[in-house]
């Protein structure tokens, strides 16, 4: 494994989509895995950064689905860590993975969070071939960096200080010198 894919992992795990971005235009291999065979999606996916799972899903073939060493997909790591934002994208887009049970314990994704009254509901659906609904977002178009492209925002506040430096609660001086007797 090269120094630039260790990085693209390690920028995964801890959410730094800048760098991944950067990565991917100077074109890092993606077809890497971990000791443990997890991807770079199933990184992204297991640690809810469904930011850089769309941007992974720009630039990999969803058709091909893989899976660790225990039979894990990305939907599993989605799911087992409870990440339903994650799960809705994997869903739409990966959806042979719905059905996909790990080699060992035989789990589907579904599995995964039976006694979740969050996730539950939208994982079965989809797993029943159903679709978002009217009321529901399946979160895919938000603000999210595009592969190629990166523009710095600006923060807000505009970095105004306030004058006079004084603090809100200290107490006014009264006006006037003389004391009255």
């Amino acid at each position: 494994m090269s120094h630039n894919q260790l990085v693209l992992l390690d920028a995964i795990e801890k959410g730094h989509t800048s760098i991944v971005l950067k990565l991917l235009r100077n074109h890092v291999d993606l077809n890497i895995k971990d000791i443990y065979g997890r991807t770079p999606l199933m990184i992204a996916a297991k640690n809810g950064r469904n930011d850089i799972v769309k941007i992974l899903l720009e630039h990999i073939e969803t058709n091909n689905i893989e899976v660790d060493q225990g039979g894990k997909t990305a939907l599993h790591y989605a799911a087992e860590n409870l990440e339903l934002s994650v799960v809705k994208i994997l869903s739409k887009h990966q959806a042979a993975s719905l059905i996909m049970t790990t080699t060992q314990t035989k789990l589907l994704p579904l599995d995964y969070v039976l006694d979740k009254d969050d996730i539950y509901p939208s994982l079965n659906k989809y797993t029943q071939g159903g679709q978002v609904s009217a009321g529901e977002t399946d979160n895919d178009d938000d603000n999210v960096p595009k592969a190629g492209i990166y523009t710095k925002t600006k923060k807000k506040g505009g970095g105004k200080k306030k004058k006079g430096g004084k603090k809100s609660d200290s107490k006014k001086k009264k006006k006037g010198g003389k004391k009255k007797k």
